[in-house]
């Protein structure tokens, strides 16, 4: 049997992306290495994992197309379901003008 395990992010900063994540949907910690190039939280089943672009630089040798907010996104989605979806859009403006 095959099961998902796992979604890596490429991030400018795991740390500010992992308390992000944290704080908007409420997903906990799993660890953060003390490099701070790697981390995990726990969302249910399925393991989010954020890695610097630095960490991705040296794992993807071929390289890859780094993502950027002033760009299109890829074509990819993360799906999250909520019963609160006015509550969590609130939760996530305040912590985007928090953070970024």
């Amino acid at each position: 049997m095959v099961k998902f395990g796992y979604t890596i992010l490429y991030v400018e900063n795991v740390e500010k992306s992992i308390t992000f994540y944290e704080n908007v949907f409420d997903f906990s910690r799993k660890f953060i290495t003390p490099e701070n190039d790697y981390g995990e939280l726990n969302t249910g089943e399925t393991t989010i994992s954020f890695a610097s672009k630095k960490l991705a630089g040296q794992n993807l040798k071929a390289g890859f197309i780094e993502s950027n907010l002033e760009d299109k996104p890829f074509a990819i989605e993360l799906g999250f379901i909520t019963d609160d979806v006015g509550g969590l859009v609130q939760k996530k403006q305040f912590l985007l003008e928090l953070y970024y």
